[in-house]
């Protein structure tokens, strides 16, 4: 099955990125791509919405990791909200959900995303960061 990648919401550099289906192996690439896009296009925040995914695999979690560490070069973020077992399960058993913040609500995971943002920008130490997230 084909993931469906779509933007949902564009605010003050804050992007949603709705993923539906199956992202694989296969799809990776695909989402690396429009990961890229949006961040080329000024997204500096990013939400990727799995709450409606059917399936993500490790090929997936090393493409958020990637971006995650781009974006954060950039002073951005990227969080992920998915609240389905068979979603978190694979970022907790490889223990990504201790870098990647993994929320249950895309409304939970803007939030995160601009509080992080307004700590950056008051140049707080990442890990007095990492220490509230």
């Amino acid at each position: 099955m084909t993931a469906q990648l779509t933007p949902t919401a564009i605010r003050d550099g804050q992007v949603v990125l709705r993923a539906t289906g199956e992202l694989d192996i296969v799809e990776a690439p695909r989402l690396a791509r429009a990961l890229d896009a949006l961040a080329a296009a000024g997204a500096c925040r990013l939400v990727l919405d799995l709450t409606d995914l059917d399936l993500v695999d490790a090929a997936v979690i090393d493409v958020l990791v990637s971006r995650l560490r781009a974006l954060r070069a950039r002073g951005g973020d990227l969080v992920v909200a998915a609240r389905a077992e068979r979603i978190v399960r694979p970022f907790t058993v490889t223990r990504t959900d201790a870098i990647l913040a993994i929320v249950s609500t895309v409304a939970d995971a803007q939030g995160v995303a601009e509080l992080r943002a307004r700590r950056v920008a008051h140049g707080e130490p990442r890990a007095a960061r990492r220490r509230a997230s």
